[in-house]
């Protein structure tokens, strides 16, 4: 698990500080960036082996895998599933 408080501690910032910054320098809030980071790793292995969703959503640090269909479906407007039956089209 990783999240802000724990983060900022390890490099001595306030949360608040260091929320911030990565907001000004990165352009997403912690939350947002870290769900950016897990949904490239979950695309990579979607189109890269044939593991099971229940395992790429673990994989990813998603706690379940109905909150990782969640967040793939709002950010990308189409399943896990869709998107690797669309890369199998491509390649």
């Amino acid at each position: 698990d990783l999240n802000l408080s724990d983060l900022s501690t390890k490099f001595s910032f306030s949360p608040n500080y260091l929320g911030q910054l990565l907001k000004n320098n990165l352009g997403y809030t912690f939350h947002e960036y870290i769900n950016l980071l897990r949904l490239k790793y979950a695309c990579n292995l979607l189109i890269t082996s044939d593991v099971p969703l229940k395992e790429i959503a673990s994989l990813a640090g998603y706690r379940s895998v109905e909150y990782f269909l969640y967040v793939f479906k709002s950010k990308l407007n189409m399943t896990p599933q869709q998107y690797r039956k669309q890369a199998d089209v491509v390649n």
